[in-house]
């Protein structure tokens, strides 16, 4: 028997076999598999497609966020005014209120990405 092994592969080299023709196979596997990975990765870095009708819903997400934060900020302002009897000051309060949470609302959609 032929005492001579394969690195790695822990079995006997057959007859007539040379150790040249099994590193050609290996690096050939090696460069298969290294095609197919950066195949995935590629595909996988590719950037989003942006088209018209995706950026136009992000804006019409962001306004409609911040139109109801200011809106919502003034009914509640009113309701208060007619509860309360403070005519000018629960509007305007409430609606500055309204107005931060709208722009919250619309630096946190910024920040998310979505």
């Amino acid at each position: 028997m032929n005492d001579d092994r394969r690195e790695g592969g822990g079995g006997e080299v057959p007859p007539g076999h040379s150790d040249q023709d099994d590193l050609a196979g290996r690096k050939a596997r090696l460069e298969q598999t290294l095609a197919k990975v950066k195949g995935v990765r590629d595909k996988q870095r590719a950037p989003e497609r942006t088209d018209f009708g995706t950026n136009y819903s992000k804006a019409f997400r962001l306004a409609s966020e911040f139109t109801g934060g200011v809106l919502v900020g003034a009914v509640l302002g009113w309701g208060f005014d007619q509860l309360l009897g403070t005519s000018p000051i629960g509007l305007v309060v409430f609606l500055l209120l309204g107005f931060a949470a709208g722009v919250m609302a619309m630096v946190r959609t910024g920040r998310s990405g979505d």
